[in-house]
């Protein structure tokens, strides 16, 4: 059985009755909690369906530039600028998920499901996958920013 989230009315009486946000408040605090929570697990679906043969290209290709925007250090809209510097990153998170869940094939999808859920009940969701993701987007970018600064030395010498 699947572990569920506590609805967000009943957050929102906890929350006001230990004396804290206002019920409005709270509710929409447990919705974006929520939503959170479910993008992640969608991530985590996601990093299956990464994985598994029967994947189309382009669905494994819009995942991993979805995934590979979120730790970019280069934004659209800067990060250090509160809640909008963040928006950019959700919304392009968002609909990359979203648009790679839809290019799976049901099968191979609802089979990824399965998987997801059981990694999840195992203790196995967030531990390597998750580092060595992050590890692999970061050697990717160290290798570009490398080549892309000896481009341009090379660019600057060539010309002066």
């Amino acid at each position: 059985m699947e572990h569920e989230l506590p609805t967000a009315p009943e957050i929102a009486l906890v929350t006001d009755a230990h004396g804290g946000l206002h019920a409005a408040q709270a509710h929409m605090v447990a919705l974006c909690a929520q939503q959170l929570h479910l993008m992640r697990r969608e991530i985590h679906v996601l990093s299956f369906v990464g994985r598994e043969t029967r994947t189309p290209w382009h669905a494994k290709l819009i995942a991993a530039l979805a995934l590979a925007y979120a730790f970019s250090p280069i934004q659209l809209i800067p990060s250090f600028l509160p809640v909008v510097g963040w928006l950019d990153d959700v919304v392009i998170l968002a609909l990359g998920v979203r648009l790679a869940l839809r290019l799976t094939p049901p099968d191979v999808l609802a089979s990824c499901r399965e998987h997801a859920a059981e990694s999840e009940r195992s203790g196995d969701a967030a531990g390597n996958a998750g580092r060595r993701a992050l590890l692999v987007v970061g050697a990717v970018w160290l290798i570009m920013a490398t080549l892309g600064m000896g481009l341009s030395v090379a660019l600057i010498r060539r010309f002066l």
